[in-house]
Order: structure tokens, then C-alpha cells, then sequence
């Protein structure tokens, strides 16, 4: 069946990716080593939500708030410095318009689902007028959680009143597969970003696609029309 409506990540999807997700990574170890916390709680190996949630989860007592809000605060401005650097230098990648022009001439619902903030996402829309053609936009710190929670995918799904089962996700990250898996829609890979195909793969993606310029053609594949819808004609 083919997909009713698509999700699709920003960052290595639509954009390059330019986030400097090593940096990141380290600026927040040497602030949780400075706050007396275990470095080693931020896996420089895993995505940085991920060591996040294990600082919430060392930080648990009702006496831990005032410097898990510290921490937070902290993050958040690491994270978003880096964010808007990469905002600033990328561009489009392969396709992209293209297919979001396609999907809008065919009245595809499209929405962006993004860990990115949302004052970074606005600097790529201020480069790159592509925000109209997403109808919900969910950042982060928009939901009560990032991907991979599926938080992100459910509020699309509800906003759309779709099944799981009429929507694809397309990302080039595992944590927008394992995203996928866990929301029970369709994961979808591309390798012009993060991951390697085999990655991507492994992580769960029924199919993979080289960048977004080839979902047209996978989308015509699973079933959804050629032609335009008659009121775009």
C-alpha cells in the first residue's frame, strides 16, 4: 500500500549534514565531567540523546533538579551553537525540492520531524523556502521526548488522523528508523547523510534510497498515482 502521507528529518534528509555532532559531544562531556558528574555518561559513540537520557536517569532525585536544570540549560546552548553553524553553511541536498514539489502537486501530506531547535530551523527556512511545504513541523523540545521516541511521529500521526500503517518516515539517521519502528511506520533510508546503507539497513530500513531525489520513484513503486492530483493540473 502505498504511503498516505510522509515524514521526512531535516538534517542529512533534506540538508546537508553539517552539524558537528563530535564537538557536541565533547563540549557536553567536559561540562557534565565540570559538574562533578561521570564523563563517561556521555557515550561519544552514541547519539547525544542518548547520553542525555542517562544523565536524566543519574540525575533522578527530587535533590539532582536545580543541576539537572543547570545541565540542561547548558546543553541546550552547546547544542545550539553548533546547530546554527551548520544552519549557516549547508545547502539542499539532491533532489529535494524536486520531491517536495512532487509530493505537494500530488496533496501528500509531508511533515518534517527534527531534533534540530527550532530557532536553527528557521535560519535554514530563511535560506531555503521550503518551510510551506510542511504541514506539521515538530522540533525539539516540542514533544515530551527525541527521537528515537516515537513521541514526534505520534503527534504527526494524530495531527493527520492516519494510521501507522499510511505513513512513511524518511531519514538518514538509525535513530530515524528505530524512530519509525517504534511509531509502526514505514522507515525509509537515505545515504546522503549520516549512516552508510548497511547502517541504515541494520537498524531496521525496508528500503534506502541514494538521496531524496529517488522517492518519487519509490513512491510510484509502493502504489501512490504518477499524475498529479486533478486541482494541481
Amino acid at each position: 500500500m502505498a504511503p498516505r502521507g510522509v515524514v521526512l528529518d531535516m538534517d542529512g534528509t533534506i540538508v546537508a549534514f553539517r552539524y558537528e555532532a563530535d564537538k557536541v559531544k565533547a563540549d557536553v562531556r567536559a561540562a557534565v565531567g565540570a559538574a562533578g558528574l561521570p564523563p563517561s555518561l556521555i557515550d561519544l559513540h552514541a547519539p547525544i540523546s542518548h547520553s542525555v537520557a542517562r544523565v536524566h536517569a543519574h540525575l533522578s532525585a527530587p535533590t539532582d533538579r536545580p543541576l539537572l536544570a543547570t545541565l540542561e540549560h547548558q546543553v541546550e546552548g552547546i547544542i545550539q551553537r553548533y546547530e546554527l553553524k551548520a544552519a549557516s553553511s549547508t545547502h539542499l541536498t539532491r533532489g529535494a525540492v524536486e520531491t517536495l514539489q512532487w509530493l505537494s502537486e500530488r496533496q501528500v501530506p509531508t511533515a518534517l520531524l527534527t531534533n534540530t531547535s527550532r530557532t536553527s530551523l528557521q535560519v535554514l527556512f530563511s535560506r531555503f523556502p521550503i518551510g510551506p511545504y510542511f504541514d506539521p513541523v515538530v522540533c525539539r523540545g516540542e514533544t515530551a521526548s527525541l527521537k528515537p521516541h516515537p513521541a514526534g511521529l505520534q503527534r504527526i500521526l494524530a495531527a493527520w488522523q492516519l494510521a501507522p500503517s499510511e505513513v512513511a518516515f524518511v531519514g538518514d539517521s538509525t535513530i530515524d528508523v528505530e524512530c519509525a519502528h517504534a511509531a509502526g511506520v514505514l522507515p525509509i533510508g537515505v545515504t546522503c547523510g549520516l549512516r552508510s546503507g548497511a547502517e541504515l539497513e541494520a537498524a531496521g530500513a525496508q528500503h534506502l534510497l541514494p538521496d531524496l531525489g529517488e522517492l518519487p520513484q519509490l513512491l510510484r513503486t509502493l502504489g501512490l498515482p504518477a499524475a498529479p492530483a486533478q486541482g494541481n493540473r
